[in-house]
């Protein structure tokens, strides 16, 4: 893993991050502040795993648990899911390259929450 210091969270960065969390209805899924929210998860994501890598301080678990995310985090696990079986099966098949990119981004959340 080629891990670059631009790549690191702070535990003060991280708290912000997840302090500023929020809850997207269904209806929400891929507009430009779920896409900013998305790469934010995929930064704490990545700082998780360099922590657990390195065994250091859990500090994303600590600020979740702080801030009480959690079950925000879980609701978005949901509508995901939902929208993954219930949505995107209509819409697959009217997907151009442009928007097949966006709807992969949709999909890959599901990992990365």
């Amino acid at each position: 893993m080629n891990i670059q210091l631009k790549d690191i969270l702070t535990a003060y960065e991280a708290e912000h991050y997840i302090e500023s969390l929020q809850i997207f209805e269904i209806t929400e899924l891929g507009c430009k502040k779920w896409f900013t929210q998305d790469e934010i998860l995929q930064k704490l994501n990545f700082q998780a795993h360099i922590n657990a890598i390195t065994r250091s301080d859990e500090f994303i678990m600590e600020a979740f648990c702080t801030f009480d995310k959690i079950k925000p985090q879980i609701y978005d696990l949901i509508m995901t899911e939902m929208w993954k079986q219930y949505v995107f099966p209509y819409l697959k098949s009217h997907f151009t390259e442009l928007t097949s990119i966006r709807s992969y981004r949709i999909l890959q959340h599901e990992a990365i929450v």
